[in-house]
């Protein structure tokens, strides 16, 4: 069974015809003006009450940030107990050798930057 060829629609069987490239019309301003732009200055009392702005918005972004900082985990950790292992992190330091002695020193590092945290957050509250 033969079929016949299939007959190309009007739209595939004409050519686009490359337009023609315009020349873009601008339009002339009917007023020229030759205003030139004045200096603006700002007032010292302005300049205060925009830098008093800056502090305020500085002050709502700290608190909203510690507000909205999320809880540590675990349980909280008494400056009595860090002190306690303070003193023993400092009698292993004096008493290690090698590895130990360099863990000890960390340990020391770590538990006098913990110190010092708990006593900054206790002086701001009270």
């Amino acid at each position: 069974m033969k079929y016949a060829p299939r007959q190309k629609s009007n739209a595939q069987t004409t050519k686009k015809t490359p337009r023609k490239a315009t020349k873009k019309t601008t339009r002339a301003s009917s007023k020229k003006t030759n205003n030139k732009v004045a200096k603006r200055t700002l007032s010292s009392a302005h300049k205060r009450a925009l830098a008093e702005g800056r502090t305020m918005s500085a002050t709502v972004d700290r608190y909203l940030a510690a507000v909205n900082a999320p809880q540590r985990r675990g349980r909280k950790v008494s400056k009595a107990s860090l002190e306690q292992r303070l003193v023993s992190a400092r009698q292993e330091l004096k008493g290690g050798t090698g590895v130990s002695k360099v863990l000890a020193a960390k340990e020391v590092r770590d538990l006098q930057a913990r110190i010092a945290a708990l006593n900054s957050t206790a002086e701001a509250r009270g």
